[in-house]
């Protein structure tokens, strides 16, 4: 098939350090994709979820 699909099981924070490391080494790969805020309250509701995952997406989208 064309397209495969990946699950990726790290914490928020894991991910937001690496976006950093990125950031900070290799700015052009990271530019102008935001990764997505914290959340201390709600963090699982459905609309977060869908959100955090779509700007996580257009991350890795970015990074290929």
């Amino acid at each position: 098939s064309r397209f495969s699909t990946w699950m990726v099981l790290k914490r928020y924070s894991e991910l937001h350090t690496l976006y950093e490391d990125l950031k900070r080494n290799v700015p052009d790969a990271a530019a102008g994709v935001d990764f997505p805020p914290k959340r201390i309250f709600g963090s699982l509701d459905d609309g977060v979820v869908k959100e955090r995952r779509q700007r996580l997406e257009a991350l890795r989208s970015a990074l290929n």
